[in-house]
């Protein structure tokens, strides 16, 4: 029952953590994103907004990531799941809590951008209008692949970071500079920060809204999770084997360690002191002092000494 107790405790936690991280990130890095193209006094370029969206993501990260591993984004929470790294009970709370931290981080940044949200979602013609004007424009193919792409290396690079216990502490910098890398080639490319979880919170303020918007931001990233899994256990794998074998051939060399055999105890070979031999049981619990040790010295040697008439 306390074990129950616990774990749930663990996971209200957990869920607060993740929806505090969210919606930090998505404030910070997405009011950056909306206002520099909103209003063109504020020009910030793609390389200050990426920045703003990594360093939020280092810093939430040194605060949350020993309560919930600073997961932030509903496809590392996928990919740590498939990687057998999550437990399939922790997996609801951590996507609630990032799906609420987003809408309550995207609320706000509605009511920044006075509700101009069009060119920010994803499939609409506003959308399509601008990142033909001021970004490189690619075919729906290869912005598919493209986004695929970027989603497999940022789940491999942070389940294969989660999976070294000595080097845990550099995740939330190893974190950082992939969404680093990661923001910055999508702002340049797609104009879109690369977390569905913000693209979904934004479509929801959306009054018409459709499923083909709902689809177009879940499908490359369910791909891209799938190619990032399969690369971390093939990884994996191949490392295992190689470990095996190299294990395999140094036993089968004639250089190799033998191998300890334990052998019963002569009891006949253990020195004992004549002081243990008087008191077996108080010599190892307690050392006497040096007064007792003189005395017993000297009672020892005139117990042994013939007495000379």
């Amino acid at each position: 029952m306390e074990n129950n107790h616990q774990s749930q405790f663990f996971l209200i936690h957990q869920f607060f953590a993740e929806m505090l991280g969210t919606c930090l990130v998505i404030l910070i890095g997405g009011s950056c994103f909306m206002i520099s193209y909103i209003n063109p006094q504020i020009s910030m370029s793609q390389l200050e907004i990426a920045l703003a969206y990594g360093l939020s993501v280092l810093l939430i990260g040194g605060g949350i990531f020993q309560i919930s591993g600073c997961h932030l984004n509903p496809i590392v929470s996928l990919g740590m799941y498939f990687s057998g790294l999550l437990k399939f009970k922790q997996l609801p709370s951590y996507m609630t809590g990032q799906l609420l931290g987003s809408i309550i981080a995207t609320s706000f940044l509605y009511f920044i951008v006075d509700g101009q949200i069009e060119p920010f979602l994803r499939g609409t013609d506003e959308a399509i209008m601008m990142i033909k004007e001021r970004l490189v424009f690619l075919s729906p193919p290869m912005h598919f692949i493209l986004e695929t792409i970027l989603n497999a290396t940022l789940v491999f690079t942070i389940v294969s970071s989660h999976t070294n216990i000595n080097r845990r502490y550099l995740v939330p910098f190893i974190y950082g500079a992939s969404m680093l890398l990661v923001q910055l080639i999508s702002l340049q490319v797609f104009m879109f920060p690369m977390n569905p979880i913000e693209s979904l919170a934004l479509t929801l303020f959306d009054p018409h809204w459709n499923w083909q918007q709902i689809i177009h931001i879940w499908l490359a990233p369910f791909v891209g999770v799938g190619v990032g899994v399969f690369v971390y256990h093939l990884f994996n794998h191949v490392q295992l084997v190689e470990s095996i074998t190299a294990h395999e051939i140094l036993l089968d060399s004639p250089n190799a360690p033998k191998k300890h055999v334990s052998r019963p105890l002569n009891q006949s070979s253990i020195k004992i002191s004549p002081l243990e031999s008087r008191y077996p049981q108080n010599s190892r619990k307690k050392r006497p002092s040096r007064q007792a040790k003189r005395v017993e010295k000297e009672t020892f040697f005139f117990e042994d000494t013939p007495i000379k008439n």
